[in-house]
């Protein structure tokens, strides 16, 4: 009988602590803020909340922060790109490797001009470029690093790319890896054509015959010039696209988001002027969610969302959110970490609701990494 009311009393005890007691969130994402006081680093709750990582602020690095694959940190010098541990709770710790840019191919075509991570954290593709001759003439280079488990950086190749008055940009990496896709300036122009890029199985990206099918324009127009692009999983691809007019620098028009499947030959879009949204205002960014059911566009004045639907038209989700917005990252958990006006926004972002949940105050912040647990 004892036993039986022991037991009783115990289940009342627990449901009480139950009751009053806050539930413990799990962490589903490391955020990492540069900013004037080192990288400021967080634990992300699923509600969204933040709390500082041990250690935090980390003043050790060296050079700009590119990101994490969970177990290195990788930071880049003007020469050197660098590898820092990353322990289970997010601390960034020491260096385990760094590298020099200017001891192998490419080099001719100058310092470093950022780097990206691919999807599995496995390699780093680095831009090296400077204009020669007056400005004339652009150089650049993408070389190809691996990353170890244990965060040593291996050199695995160079593709350069030699151009008369235009100049590269990063590749942005497809959602199977196989291939990836980046902005080139054309020459004598003031257009940008996009490069695309095979994958070998050594992780080298190397440059292709590129086929670019846009949508189709507005009558008077004769076509789109892309300024700004991101990838869904499945390998789609929004881009913002303004109207353009004859002419290498003819008249812009609107500018309008347009949605296409992408291959390791180039972009194709069925799209048309009647069904892509139409933008106002300045275009900062654009972040796809690791889903690929949401894109987000930072703006002048803050954060819009739209549904992404693969290959077929996007369709407009919300007004635009208050806050001008230059840097932002999602994680896996509905989760969107935007930076600007000195602070850190958090918004849960549904296809049914976005909701801001939270801001932090950060003193000269420069960008935002994400890393989802």
């Amino acid at each position: 009988m004892k036993t039986i009311k022991a037991l009783i009393t115990n289940l009342i005890l627990t449901c009480l602590y139950l009751v009053v007691t806050p539930l413990n969130y799990a962490q589903v994402a490391n955020v990492y803020v540069p900013a004037e006081a080192g990288i400021l680093a967080y634990n992300a709750s699923s509600t969204g909340a933040l709390t500082p990582i041990k250690g935090s602020p980390f003043t050790e690095t060296s050079g700009l922060a590119v990101g994490t694959n969970g177990t290195s940190f990788i930071t880049l010098g003007t020469d050197y790109v660098h590898a820092y541990t990353v322990s289970s709770t997010g601390a960034i710790g020491a260096q385990t490797s760094e590298i020099n840019t200017q001891l192998y191919s490419g080099a001719e075509c100058g310092l470093t001009n950022g780097a990206v991570l691919d999807h599995t954290g496995l390699y780093l593709y680095v831009l090296l470029d400077a204009a020669i001759e007056d400005g004339d003439t652009f150089c650049s280079t993408i070389q190809t690093y691996e990353i170890s488990p244990k965060g040593i950086l291996t050199f695995k190749g160079a593709d350069v790319l030699s151009t008369f008055k235009s100049e590269a940009f990063l590749p942005m990496v497809a959602g199977n890896d196989k291939f990836a896709l980046g902005f080139q300036g054309v020459a004598d122009s003031c257009q940008y054509q996009i490069n695309s890029y095979s994958r070998a199985s050594t992780g080298l990206l190397e440059l292709g015959a590129s086929v670019e099918k846009d949508p189709l324009p507005p009558p008077s127009w004769i076509g789109y010039l892309p300024i700004g692009m991101t990838e869904d999983p499945t390998n789609h691809y929004a881009v913002t696209l303004v109207q353009t007019g004859w002419g290498p620098c003819g008249t812009l028009g609107s500018l309008q988001l347009g949605s296409y499947t992408g291959t390791a030959s180039g972009l194709s879009s069925t799209n048309t002027w009647e069904n892509m949204p139409v933008l106002t205002g300045e275009i900062n960014l654009l972040r796809m969610s690791p889903a690929g059911n949401l894109l987000a566009i930072a703006t002048g004045t803050g954060v819009q969302f739209f549904h992404f639907n693969g290959g077929a038209p996007i369709t407009k989700y919300t007004n635009v959110a208050p806050g001008s917005i230059n840097a932002m990252q999602w994680d896996g958990s509905n989760h969107l970490y935007a930076l600007g006006s000195g602070a850190l926004y958090v918004y849960t972002a549904t296809t049914t609701s976005v909701k801001e949940v939270g801001a932090t105050k950060i003193n000269a912040p420069s960008n935002v990494i994400v890393r989802s647990r």
